[in-house]
């Protein structure tokens, strides 16, 4: 048996499970509080795995949605997976809208579409690495914004977030959004 076709073959079945991110939504307390209180203050937030999308587009030829939440309670908890780290996690929230990203853009759909969301099924951790922010027009990932590393990825991140006239909802529902919007575009 030829042992370099055998680890070549392993290797490239192994490819699709080693090229998935890990949601970084453990941090250090101070981090943590960091997050909480900007989210508090900023808190419209793009919910969307990047590196996700990527690996589903290549591998099954899907995509992955993207979702626009809006934050109402949020809460620091222990890390799920290092006692000694911490989690900023979502404890209220409405979605305005889903979509996919499609160039860079937020493309939202008609429908809002909560089948993969991961808040559907109560409280969540917000992953820094898959959640993006506005500011000064462009959408940033919160661990940017926070601080917390300049690393890069090689991933399809989103540079805009949806104009609120793109978002399906009552005038008078989306002020708040077109508020925050309108503020951080500058």
């Amino acid at each position: 048996m030829n042992y370099l076709k055998l680890s070549l073959l392993f290797l490239a079945l192994s490819l699709p499970f080693l090229a998935s991110a890990d949601p970084w939504d453990c941090m250090s307390k101070t981090e943590a509080e960091a997050l909480k209180t900007y989210l508090e203050k900023n808190p419209f937030m793009l919910d969307y795995c990047d590196c996700c999308d990527d690996v589903a587009r290549e591998y099954d030829n899907k995509k992955v949605k993207g979702y626009l939440v809006e934050i109402k309670s949020l809460e620091i908890v222990p890390c799920s997976w290092d006692a000694e780290r911490y989690s900023v996690q979502v404890t209220e929230h409405k979605v305005w809208s889903s979509g996919y990203v499609e160039r860079g853009t937020f493309e939202p759909d008609a429908k809002v579409d909560l089948a993969d969301f991961p808040g559907a099924e109560g409280p969540w951790p917000v992953a820094a690495n898959y959640a993006y922010t506005l500011q000064k027009g462009k959408a940033v990932t919160l661990y940017k914004v926070n601080g917390m590393t300049d690393e890069k990825t090689d991933c399809r991140a989103p540079y805009s977030f949806p104009a609120p006239k793109a978002i399906k909802m009552g005038c008078w529902k989306k002020r708040k959004y077109r508020r925050f919007y309108k503020k951080r575009r500058k």
